[in-house]
């Protein structure tokens, strides 16, 4: 199961391809005046429809196909919220339509007006420009929706994950699926079924034996594994700290558990191979894409991606932020270890919160097809004058390469229209 999962949807660039990934080791005039009070937010949403549409990379299990992909990314509420669907008219996503957003990803050429950085507060100071130049001044990079696993809140991954009273047979849905009517999702009993189908599918094709036992099997079964979320990053950590050469295969956590625990939340117990398999599934996606989007230039050194990662904050509210960082590290040595990344030039993690992270992720990326990547924190990516991106001089790999970052949203809201 994780194993065919962890291999790259990838094919070489060709017309079909709506646009070819940009440099980003450059600054380029935009199409903002330099003069004048035209906010940048305003001026692109302006004129969104002269700007190159996403490409969308999804799992093939994705329940709907194209059409949940449309669903999706067009019904989105317009405020970047806590709560998921709270009924009424304006929630049209539910919650297990939330978690299986995980499975895709778009991913479009946006311009920066300046560096992303937190200077005691989330800003984006504007590039200098020349008191002559007629237009701001950009840097043209890669946006990736990916999305990270939402346990912000109870209601969207724990259900998914949780084990329950009885078992739980997964079954996929079919190429008959159709999503559901918004008023047939604001009916309680309508919604229960319908969210049902939905997990089950995702159940299906997330696990090994295609069902999730109950609580009781596996508490009696001397075969299961259960840790603590303390035990399970320890373990884990333990795993990825041995070079690949001392254990080239991974184990995919069949029969593995997480229990949680809060004063205020009753204890579950959650699939740890469902959660991996998530997300080596949401690498695949980006991966695949960004393989054929952005590919290395028969012009030596250039072409090719610099890739950043900022870890959960907000949405590992309900759960714990490192092991989700261990489960994305192990994803990402299993995927390393099926697949060649040639594009990918660096990995920068934002380490801020982890600072184990980064010795784990360059011996995951040590594998024959991967030992290229140059891992570093994302503070040292961003060295240049003011926090900006490093220059080719203090970081070769920048030269010619396609800036790759993340606007760490979920499901449910239009953060990049909406939120300030």
């Amino acid at each position: 199961m994780t194993e065919s999962l962890a291999r790259l949807r990838v094919r070489p660039p060709s017309p079909r391809l709506p646009w070819t990934a940009p440099r980003s080791d450059e600054l380029v005039d935009s199409t903002l005046a330099r003069t004048g009070t035209s906010d940048v937010r305003r001026h692109y949403l302006a004129s969104y429809a002269d700007e190159p549409g996403p490409v969308l990379a999804m799992s093939p299990f994705l329940p709907g196909g194209v059409d949940m992909a449309e669903h999706l990314m067009t019904n989105k509420r317009d405020v970047a919220i806590g709560a998921k669907f709270v009924g009424g008219k304006d929630s049209i996503i539910t919650n297990m339509e939330g978690a299986a957003h995980t499975f895709l990803c778009a991913l479009v050429p946006i311009k920066m007006h300046g560096d992303y950085g937190f200077r005691r507060f989330h800003s984006v100071p504007p590039f200098p420009s020349s008191p002559s130049a007629p237009y701001k001044l950009c840097r043209h990079v890669l946006l990736s929706t990916t999305i990270h696993p939402d346990f912000e809140q109870n209601n969207v991954f724990v259900p998914l994950l949780a084990l329950s009273e009885d078992e739980v047979q997964g079954a996929d849905v079919g190429l008959e699926f159709a999503i559901a009517k918004p008023e047939e999702k604001w009916d309680e009993r309508k919604r229960k079924g319908y969210e049902d189908k939905l997990r089950k599918h995702l159940i299906y094709h997330l696990t090994s034996v295609r069902s999730l036992p109950s609580s009781t099997s596996v508490n009696n079964d001397p075969h299961a594994v259960i840790w603590s979320i303390d035990d399970a990053i320890a373990r884990l950590t333990e795993t990825l700290s041995s070079p690949p050469s001392e254990t080239p295969i991974l184990s995919p956590l069949i029969n593995h558990y997480v229990l949680t625990s809060s004063p205020r939340r009753p204890t579950k117990l959650l699939s740890l191979e469902m959660l991996l398999n998530t997300y080596v599934a949401s690498l695949v996606n980006e991966f695949s894409a960004l393989e054929a989007l952005c590919p290395l230039s028969s012009t030596p050194n250039l072409g090719g991606y610099i890739y950043t990662f900022d870890p959960p904050s907000i949405f590992a509210a309900s759960f714990d932020a490192t092991l989700l960082n261990r489960l994305m590290i192990y994803a990402l040595r299993l995927v390393a270890s099926t697949n060649a990344l040639p594009g990918l030039k660096v990995f920068a993690f934002n380490d801020y919160a982890d600072f184990a992270a980064l010795r784990l992720l360059n011996l995951a990326l040590r594998a024959e097809g991967t030992k290229h990547v140059a891992v570093m924190s994302r503070k040292r990516l961003f060295s240049g004058r003011g926090e900006t991106l490093a220059t080719k001089d203090a970081i070769p790999q920048v030269e010619g390469a396609t800036l790759v970052i993340h606007n760490n949203s979920d499901a449910f809201g239009q953060n990049i229209a909406q939120a300030g």
